[in-house]
C-alpha cells in the first residue's frame, strides 16, 4: 500500500480515496491498483458468503470496478478502518440469511457492531446509555456519574441531545450510537485527545448573616435574659 493510499485511509479522506478508485468525474477509469488489493481480498470472500452476487450486481469486471469506488469511498467516509470491524462485517455477513450481495452502507452497519478503533462498540455504548439514563437521578448532574471512560460520557451525552431533538427509536439511537463513535475515531486518528469529563466545583460556601426568624429569636432570647421577655 502507497503511502497516499495509508494517509488516505487513516486520515478517513473519502474524497481522496474516490479519486484514486477511478474518481467521480470519470467513472469508467480504471480502479487504482492500491486500492483495488485493498478490498480484493473482502470481494472475495464475500462472493462466497452471497454467490447470487455474480448474477446480479456483479455480472461484470466493469461492475466489479464501479462497486470496489463505492465501496472504498464508504469505508472512508464513515470510519471504517480496523480489522476488528473488518472481521465483526464478515461475522455477520456470514450470519445473514439473504443470498444477495449487501450494500456499502448494510456492510457498514454490520461493522460498526464489532468494535473500532477505540475498542468501544455501538452496542457498548447502548448498554452504558440505558444505564445512565436509569441511574442519573442518583447524581447532582451528569458529570458526576461514574463514566467508565471520558469517551462514552461524551458520545452518550450528545446520543441523548439527538435522540430528543430527532425522535429517535432503539433501532435510531444505536446507529447514531455507531455514527458517533466513528466521528471521534476519526478525532483520535487526527491526533486530537479525548477530553476528560469536566466536573464542576462546588460553589464556595458564602455565610450571608442570620435570616429574620434568627434575627427575631435572638432578639426575643436577649430580651428574656434581660427579664423583658
Amino acid at each position: 500500500m502507497n503511502h497516499e493510499l495509508f494517509h488516505a485511509v487513516q486520515s478517513h479522506d473519502g474524497e481522496m480515496l474516490a479519486r484514486m478508485a477511478g474518481g467521480s468525474r470519470e467513472q469508467a477509469k480504471v480502479i487504482n491498483s492500491d486500492a483495488e488489493r485493498m478490498v480484493d481480498l473482502l470481494f472475495s470472500q464475500l462472493k462466497q458468503v452471497f454467490p447470487a452476487s455474480t448474477q446480479t450486481n456483479l455480472r461484470s469486471e466493469a461492475d466489479e470496478r464501479t462497486a470496489k469506488q463505492q465501496w472504498i469511498a464508504t469505508f472512508a467516509e464513515n470510519g471504517i478502518r480496523s480489522r476488528e470491524q473488518l472481521v465483526a462485517g464478515m461475522q455477520k455477513a456470514r450470519a445473514s440469511v439473504s443470498p444477495f450481495w449487501p450494500s456499502p452502507g448494510q456492510f457498514v452497519a454490520w461493522c460498526r457492531e464489532g468494535k473500532g478503533l477505540l475498542g468501544v462498540s455501538p452496542a457498548d455504548v447502548m448498554t452504558e446509555f440505558w444505564k445512565w439514563r436509569k441511574l442519573v437521578f442518583k447524581y447532582p448532574t451528569s458529570e458526576q456519574y461514574p463514566w467508565p471512560q471520558p469517551l462514552l460520557y461524551h458520545v452518550c451525552l450528545e446520543l441523548r441531545r439527538r435522540g430528543v431533538d430527532r425522535q429517535m427509536n432503539e433501532k435510531e439511537l444505536l446507529s447514531e450510537a455507531g455514527h458517533l463513535l466513528a466521528h471521534w475515531e476519526k478525532r483520535v486518528a487526527d491526533g486530537k485527545p479525548i477530553p476528560p469529563v469536566r466536573r464542576a466545583l462546588a460553589a464556595p460556601h458564602q455565610d450571608r448573616g442570620p435570616t429574620p426568624a434568627e434575627m427575631l429569636m435572638a432578639e426575643y432570647k436577649r430580651r428574656q435574659a434581660q427579664g423583658r421577655a
